[in-house]
């Protein structure tokens, strides 16, 4: 059984730009956005950055390893950096991103993400650690560079 496909569409507007989005996916959105926002009016936002952090660092690192098995991946520059993180947001956008690769680095461009309603801390909680986790896997001399986010009212995360 496939989830239903649905504009969803919450109290800012849809949930995805330009196109619909699988309900389960929405679902988890909504609830990881309301979650996190009650988890910083009791606890604050550091302890909760911190406490969510360590937990996705480690998703973070298992998605680099899956991205090595299942890609076949050789080597650890850019590319190899680069993609677990698109791999992750490519599902999460709903196609809506852009990776583009250079010799010494790479950039990504995130144009959409249903958690772009969220408390900011919610990607330095999530997508910040899950990239920490990443490079440790694959090359610790790096590190990802986030730029602009969503959630603070940039046109994209970067």
């Amino acid at each position: 059984m496939t989830d239903p496909i649905v504009n969803a569409e919450t109290e800012q507007g849809p949930i995805i730009q330009n196109g619909p989005v699988n309900l389960r996916d929405a679902i988890i959105s909504e609830c990881a956005k309301v979650c996190f926002q009650a988890l910083i009016d009791t606890y604050g936002l550091e302890k909760v950055v911190r406490m969510i952090g360590a937990h996705t660092k480690h998703s973070g690192m298992a998605m680099a390893n899956n991205s090595r098995k299942r890609l076949n991946f050789v080597g650890n520059g850019p590319e190899q950096l680069a993609t677990p993180f698109y791999w992750l947001h490519s599902g999460l956008s709903g196609g809506r991103i852009e990776m583009r690769v250079y010799q010494k680095g790479a950039v990504i461009e995130l144009k959409d993400c249903p958690l772009k309603t969220a408390h900011p801390g919610l990607c330095v909680a999530a997508s910040h650690f899950i990239g920490s986790g990443i490079y440790e896997i694959i090359n610790p001399a790096y590190e990802y560079v986030f730029t602009h986010h969503l959630t603070n009212g940039d046109p994209h995360c970067r």
